[in-house]
């Protein structure tokens, strides 16, 4: 199916119904006669495009003869349809005119019947570069004349291209133009074409309305009827009432065209009442039907045609009126000038707009009568539609569509289906029914890939899939399922989606394939069922579709029907768990198998841009937490070194402004701090809503603010798993403000980057924390053995080594502290201090003592450098209280803290007291001699801040009474 289908293909509209069905608008006004007997010729191609106003209009046919390119024809085509309005000189009336670059000779049949179905105008345009070529061009001029000569009032030659001059003399009806880009002329010419049409027509409306001979007036026929009245009584009163009525009817039409709308409405009126008299409905309808026109031209000057509509105004209105009805809010609800001082001399014959509906009503009703008059009705049908379009009678106007969707006409094309249910769709939008279009449109997108389609035209069944999804509320960005209730019916949804991943796969882009099928299983999740489900057979050659009849005459394609094996009786057992989720999911792990889904934006020719589509419910994520890192890897902020006389506070006392701006940085900033080049910690609390294993591949963390390292996991969940703990590491590599936004994933074969903020109902304490520059990081390694117990300290801080010794009292060990930098930074200082943890006094002198002299002389100690100093203990206890004091000792030990500083250019810190071994002051507690006290300094630009890494690690001491010979310590 060629684009050009949708564009230009619209002038030529057709359609069918489904075979065997019938429904007509009955009025309760007719009365019944029997059918015609013959099948005469049908007018068989309907025009979608009419509207009530077009009964006003001049038809002119206009087309290439001889070989011309289409871009030169459609040039010279648009400018002459620029002439579509034309005043009569010497007159106050407009002539309309009506082109069409295609008109089946067939439908000129009908003119009697209907004159603005007579071609009575023809326009063609042809190349002849020279002289020679002319008399053969010149014949095909007369050739194309032929097809529509018993009707054709005037016509015309365009010649583009003609070098030198001809022989004969010039004529009239023929103009030449040295180019298709030199023709300047060409809409004054068509403008005197067509004040010659108008000539001829206005002596054929004055021929016709001056003969009062009523014996000699002819019976005018539509072209199945001729044999219907052979035979007949020409002289009986019933016959000649019959020719008095349609050639009134005839004249109303004439006088419509011509401009003198009150006088159609007479001659209308006039033949209403001769063929009802004589039961001449097919005529009586078209009376009806012209009445209406004419009225609708009344009501409506603007025009029920849409935008194409707006070119006319009334007919013989001055300037000031024809503006005063097209100004915004001159109409009322109903579209009806609310002025109705200028509708005085046209309300006698005008219908109102209510009897406007009725009388379209009894004049369809009388066309279903005659089964060739199919397209007649259809046609009337779609012009009732427009004008309760402009009157917001939205259901009156869909009972004529109901009426229109049941019409038989004949065996149609595919292209003219698929014309058929285009042109319905657009019509149930324009009365509001979005859903009812949306069908219509679908409707249409499979009929271009029916089975009897020799070459499928996916590309357009996709582009009508795609026009569909509003009218199902249907989105393709997720964005807008993440917010409240889902909003249209989840199963036509999920048809739908199949649909268009099918014809994204047909048309050869599996891309769009693996977006769609993302979309349908991140969106549809939660009306996928576990367990697929059985549907019975309705009667035999009905289709089930995954659950939903096929609508008769509504053709659905086996690749996209999706249709499933059904029983004829019960199922010998239900479908395995969680069978619909699987299907998806295995299928589009296929398509991911040959074209990984990514998180581009896709766009399609037509300018959409279909967004990407994040697994953020593949697995859900209920929880997010930052997690500090571990305490022997906590940074410690040194005291100021500006002095403890410093303040780092601001100088001002409020500001609102701040205080407002900071608020929601607190909300989302953390206490703790990250460093650079250590490992951090997101934990994640997910869980897996598939009924069935899954995978999740390379997940990481999304961050930004700072270079960022994610080191990526794979994780399996168990089926319907409830939360589970997932945690995501990463290594900062620069220092500043880190924001953690998100996480990514690959799924099934999707690669997704899922934001925090787009995740419904997920918890966070936070996800922005400060990373700090890198920090020389030191193990500690000590020539005595691990303890079986490890030392918890009253104050709290957690120790990272327990070693222990035991000694007689008065025995001294020594005990060599192994010091090893393995970071990337120097380690420029080092501090050791000792704190007894007991609470009572009961070591004596110096029970640990070193010097730090030879250990400080290799600083600063370079990475992966060691140095190594010496703790001497010496044991002296007081056992005067040997039953209490060995249950006191249980819980004693010592801890001795590194403090590796930074980087050699920087200040040396303050010395500090250190507390004197063995000896702390009177009313300290467990604690006092840490250095550090965390969160008391502010950043200040003037002063130096400086960190540290502290590594704590405890030693546990027992001591036992002197030695006593045949006795062992206990």
């Amino acid at each position: 199916i060629s684009a050009r289908l949708f564009t230009r293909g619209a002038e030529t509209l057709r359609r069918c119904g489904p075979p065997g069905w019938r429904v007509c608008v009955s009025s309760g006004a007719g009365r019944s006669v029997p059918f015609p007997s013959g099948a005469g010729p049908t007018m068989s191609v309907p025009d979608y495009m009419q509207c009530a106003e077009d009964h006003q209009t001049l038809l002119v046919v206009v087309q290439p003869v001889g070989v011309v390119s289409e871009e030169n024809f459609f040039r010279i085509y648009r400018r002459i349809c620029s002439v579509s309005q034309v005043s009569v000189r010497d007159s106050q009336r407009q002539l309309y005119i009506r082109y069409r670059h295609h008109y089946p000779p067939e439908n000129n049949e009908w003119g009697d019947f209907q004159t603005h179905r007579k071609a009575v105008g023809l326009i063609t345009v042809t190349d002849c570069r020279s002289a020679k070529d002319w008399p053969q061009t010149f014949e095909k001029f007369h050739v194309q004349k032929e097809l529509y000569g018993a009707t054709l009032y005037d016509s015309r030659l365009l010649v583009f291209g003609l070098q030198g001059d001809l022989a004969e003399p010039p004529r009239t009806d023929v103009a030449f133009y040295p180019s298709y880009d030199d023709c300047a002329s060409v809409e004054r010419r068509v403008e005197d074409f067509i004040e010659s049409l108008f000539i001829v027509l206005e002596s054929k409306r004055l021929d016709r309305a001056t003969d009062k001979s009523g014996d000699k007036i002819p019976l005018l026929c539509v072209p199945f009827e001729k044999k219907d009245f052979v035979g007949l009584d020409t002289d009986s009163r019933h016959y000649k009432r019959r020719c008095q009525g349609r050639m009134r009817k005839h004249v109303g039409d004439l006088c419509l065209q011509a401009g003198m709308l009150q006088d159609a409405l007479v001659h209308y009126h006039m033949a209403v009442e001769l063929l009802r008299a004589v039961n001449d409905f097919l005529w009586l309808g078209a009376a009806l039907e012209g009445l209406c026109s004419a009225s609708v031209i009344c009501h409506y000057p603007g025009g029920t045609g849409g935008p194409a509509g707006g070119r006319r105004c009334q007919a013989g209105a001055p300037p000031a009126e024809a503006a005063n009805r097209h100004r915004p809010g001159a109409l009322t609800t109903n579209g009806i000038n609310a002025d109705t001082s200028t509708e005085i001399g046209r309300a006698k014959n005008c219908l109102s707009p209510e009897d406007i509906v009725d009388r379209y009503k009894e004049a369809i009703s009388y066309y279903s009568k005659y089964k060739n008059a199919g397209v007649i009705e259809l046609e009337a049908c779609v012009k009732a539609v427009r004008v309760l379009a402009i009157q917001k009678r939205s259901m009156e106007a869909s009972e004529f569509l109901q009426n229109a969707v049941y019409i038989n006409l004949r065996q149609l094309s595919e292209e003219e289906k698929i014309q058929r249910y285009s042109v319905l769709s657009e019509l149930y939008g324009l009365i509001g029914f979005r859903r009812k279009s949306a069908f219509f449109k679908r409707v249409a997108a499979m009929q271009c890939v029916a089975p009897s389609v020799a070459e499928p035209g996916w590309r357009a069944c996709y582009k009508l899939l795609l026009e569909t999804l509003p009218g199902y509320s249907l989105s393709l960005d997720p964005q807008d399922f993440s917010k409240g209730t889902h909003r249209g019916w989840a199963a036509v949804q999920m048809r739908l989606l199949h649909e268009l991943v099918y014809a994204s796969r047909r048309m050869g882009t599996p891309a769009l394939a693996v977006r769609h099928l993302s979309f349908l299983l991140q969106t549809m999740l939660d009306f996928l069922s576990d367990q697929g489900e059985w549907v019975r057979w309705p009667a035999p050659g009905a289709t089930a579709v995954r659950g939903a009849l096929s609508w008769p005459g509504v053709p659905v394609p086996p690749a996209l029907s999706l249709r499933r094996p059904l029983p004829t009786g019960p199922p010998a057992r239900a479908r395995r768990h969680g069978e619909e989720k699987k299907d998806v999911t295995q299928s589009l792990e296929n398509y991911t198998s040959k074209c990984p889904g990514t998180m581009e934006l896709i766009s399609l020719p037509d300018g959409l841009t279909l967004p990407p589509v994040p697994f953020t419910k593949l697995p859900m994520v209920r929880h997010v937490k930052l997690l500090n890192l571990p305490a022997s890897l906590r940074p410690q902020k040194v005291k100021s070194l500006l002095g403890p006389g410093v303040s780092t506070k601001s100088p001002f006392i409020y500001s609102p402004i701040i205080a407002h701006s900071r608020g929601e940085e607190r909300s989302k900033k953390i206490d703790f701090q990250w460093v650079q080049g250590d490992v951090c910690e997101v934990q994640l609390m997910v869980y897996n809503p598939m009924p069935f294993e899954l995978r999740v591949e390379n997940m990481g963390l999304l961050t930004c603010g700072v270079e960022f390292e994610s080191l990526p996991a794979a994780l399996s969940l168990p089926a319907e798993s409830g939360l589970y703990p997932v945690t995501l590491v990463g290594v900062p590599r620069t220092a500043g403000t880190i924001t953690v936004n998100g996480y990514h994933t690959t799924v099934f074969g999707v690669f997704s980057d899922c934001l925090l903020d787009s995740l419904p109902g997920v918890k966070t304490s936070g996800s922005t924390v400060e990373v700090i520059p890198a920090l020389p990081r030191l193990q500690i390694s000590t020539s005595l053995p691990r303890s079986a117990h490890s030392l918890q300290p009253s104050s709290g801080d957690e120790v990272s080594t327990n070693v222990s010794v035991q000694l007689y009292n008065g025995e001294t060990q020594q005990l060599v502290i192994k010091l090893e930098n393995i970071g990337m930074e120097p380690l420029e200082k080092l501090e050791v201090t000792s704190k007894i943890l007991t609470t009572k006094e009961k070591l004596h002198g110096d029970f640990l003592s070193w010097k730090l002299e030879d250990a400080l002389a290799q600083f600063p100690l370079q990475p992966g450098k060691v140095a190594t100093f010496t703790v001497s203990i010496k044991a002296r206890l007081d056992f005067s209280c040997q039953e209490s004091l060995l249950q006191d000792l249980s819980d004693d030990g010592i801890s001795v803290s590194g403090f590796p500083l930074g980087s050699p250019f920087r200040q040396v810190v303050r010395p500090r007291a250190e507390s004197k071994p063995g000896n702390p002051p009177d009313g300290s507690r467990p604690g006092d001699a840490s250095p550090v006290k965390r969160g008391e300094e502010a950043w200040s630009g003037a002063e130096l801040l400086r960190w540290r890494a502290v590594v704590l690690w405890g030693a546990g001491f027992s001591v036992f009474p002197p030695r006593v010979s045949g006795k062992q310590p206990h």
